[in-house]
C-alpha cells in the first residue's frame, strides 16, 4: 500500500483563477482515502490552464489541454478547480437563451471531466469544484442589471449541478468495475462571500454590498484577501468534505 496519496490539482477558468497567487493556493497536506482506515498524506502537483478573459466555453479546451499534460503521470485521484461564467454575462446582454447556453457548456465540461472509453477512463478519481460568481464592488453602480444576471446564473449553476451530481449514467462512466471509487460535483456558492456584515441579504435588491478589501482598485479581481477567503473554503471541501478513492500499490 502507498504511503503517500497522489493528487493533481488542475486550476481552470478565467482571470479570477489565472490571477490566483502561487502562494495562496489551496494546501492539501493529506486525504481520507476511501480504503483507508484513517488519513493519508499528500503529495500534491498543482497544473494551470486557466485563461483570463475565458469564457464558460472555453473550459472544454482546457480539461483537454490539462489531460495532455498530465498524461505520462500517474496520479491517485484529480481534482479540478474552476470558475468561469462571469465573462458570458459581462460581454453581452442576458437572456434566457444566453443563460441556457452557458449551462450547456457548462454540463459540457463536466461531460469531459467525468466521461470515459470502454477501456480507458479520462482521469483517475474525479472530482470538481467549482466556484459560483460573487457580487463585486462595481456593482454598487448596476446599469446593466449585473447582479440579477449573476444571481441567476448561480441559482442555475447550483441547479445544474445538483442534476449532475445525480445522474447515474454521467457518474458510473467514470469506474463501473470497483465498487468503492468516487467521483463527486461540488459548488462554492461565492455570491455573496465578499460581502461582511450584508452577506444575508438581498443581492437582486442591492443591499448585500461586497467589502472593496476584498478586491483590487478596478473593482473586479480579488485581492489577497479575496483570495485567502477562497483558499479556506476549497481547503474545507478537500478535506471535509471529499472521499477519495483508492490509493494505487508501490
Amino acid at each position: 500500500m502507498k504511503k503517500c496519496y497522489n493528487l493533481a490539482l488542475i486550476f481552470v477558468g478565467d482571470s479570477d483563477i489565472a490571477r490566483w497567487p502561487q502562494h495562496l493556493l489551496p494546501q492539501v497536506l493529506s486525504v481520507s482515502p476511501h480504503d483507508h482506515d484513517s488519513r493519508a498524506t499528500c503529495q500534491v502537483t498543482t497544473f494551470h490552464h486557466a485563461e483570463n478573459g475565458a469564457t464558460m466555453q472555453r473550459l472544454v479546451a482546457q480539461i483537454k489541454r490539462a489531460k495532455k499534460e498530465i498524461s505520462s503521470s500517474s496520479f491517485d485521484a484529480t481534482v479540478f478547480i474552476a470558475c468561469a461564467g462571469e465573462n458570458d454575462i459581462s460581454t453581452t446582454t442576458s437572456t434566457p437563451s444566453l443563460l441556457d447556453r452557458i449551462l450547456e457548456q457548462f454540463e459540457s465540461a463536466v461531460r469531459c471531466i467525468f466521461s470515459s472509453t470502454t477501456k480507458k477512463r479520462m482521469f483517475n478519481n474525479p472530482h470538481f469544484i467549482f466556484i459560483g460568481p460573487k457580487v463585486e464592488p462595481w456593482m454598487e453602480q448596476d446599469e446593466l442589471n449585473a447582479r440579477m444576471c449573476y444571481f441567476q446564473l448561480s441559482e442555475s449553476l447550483r441547479s445544474t449541478i445538483s442534476k449532475l451530481s445525480s445522474c447515474p449514467t454521467l457518474m458510473n462512466s467514470v469506474d463501473t468495475t470497483r465498487s468503492n471509487s468516487n467521483h463527486s460535483i461540488y459548488f462554492l456558492d461565492s455570491l455573496t462571500l465578499f460581502c461582511g456584515e450584508t452577506q444575508n441579504k438581498s443581492v437582486v435588491g442591492g443591499r448585500a454590498i461586497a467589502e472593496r478589501k476584498y478586491f483590487q482598485e478596478d473593482g473586479l479581481h480579488l485581492s489577497h484577501d479575496g483570495y485567502e477567503i477562497w483558499k479556506k473554503q476549497v481547503e474545507d471541501i478537500l478535506h471535509h468534505d471529499i472521499t477519495f478513492g483508492e490509493m494505487g500499490d508501490d
